[in-house]
């Protein structure tokens, strides 16, 4: 939850869902595909969540527009992007791990 916005992803509909925490109030929804992790928030504004066949996604937190997206070729089950300050981190079903830079990943640049 950020800013009284609570972020529900929905396995069964593949989508992102964003409700007002204090009156249920539906915001916006995003198509992401089957996911079983659930959206991590960084610099208080962006949501990033990866579906399962390891599409990655960046999406404004205020208003549900998706600032990137692009498939990491890494298969991702129930498994949680770690972000750290200057870094989103992915570890695969496959063994592989990858860091990709803040900073690319909101320009649009990675992928």
């Amino acid at each position: 939850m950020v800013d009284g916005i609570a972020y529900l992803d929905s396995n069964y509909n593949a989508t992102l869902i964003a409700v007002n925490a204090t009156t249920g109030k539906y915001l916006w929804a995003v198509y992401t595909g089957q996911t079983e992790s659930n959206p991590n928030v960084f610099d208080g504004k962006y949501l990033i969540i990866v579906n399962d066949w390891g599409n990655m996604f960046i999406i404004n937190s205020t208003n549900g527009r998706v600032i990137n997206t692009f498939c990491t070729h890494i298969p991702h089950l129930e498994n949680e992007v770690v972000i750290t300050r200057n870094s989103a981190i992915l570890a695969g079903m496959n063994g592989d791990i990858v860091s990709y830079p803040l900073s690319q990943l909101l320009n649009g640049t990675t992928g």
